[in-house]
């Protein structure tokens, strides 16, 4: 799940462009959307934590993977920008539950003796998202490809 939770911001970075482009928003709209996105992870992550010890870390998870599906999907079908920053706001709930859960799971998941080691190692693949999303140039809504 730490690949989904890369793969997640990855995707937001690489469809920003596009997003703009099909919703006709400006730099700043997406700006906008951008840090909705990273507001909603701060008090999600915060909640998580709560919720993980109340309801352990692999519920969690699924219900993090739920609103983070549910949340892309509204995404792909947000007719305008109120719709796109209800959905991005989505997104980013879901992707902290993620987050915090994956965490959480590191240690037992890959080196249960070596917490420190495991909590890398789930690192890394949380940085994968970055090595699989292509290259994209400067946020430029004056020309079209």
């Amino acid at each position: 799940m730490a690949v989904v939770f890369g793969l997640v911001l990855a995707l937001l970075g690489s469809i920003k462009l596009n997003l703009a482009r099909r919703l006709d928003l400006g730099e700043r709209q997406v700006a906008g959307l951008l840090s909705s996105f990273n507001l909603a992870l701060i008090p999600m992550m915060l909640a998580s934590g709560v919720l993980i010890d109340v309801l352990g870390a692999r519920w969690v998870l699924f219900a993090g993977s739920i609103v983070t599906t549910v949340g892309l999907f509204a995404m792909s079908q947000s007719p305008g920008y109120v719709r796109a920053l209800l959905a991005v706001l989505l997104i980013g709930l879901g992707a902290a539950a993620i987050n915090t859960a994956t965490v959480v799971l590191m240690p037992a998941e890959f080196f249960e003796n070596h917490p420190v080691a495991a909590l890398n190692l789930g690192h890394v693949f949380i940085a994968l998202g970055a090595l699989v999303t292509p290259a994209e140039r400067e946020l430029d809504l004056s020309r079209p490809d």
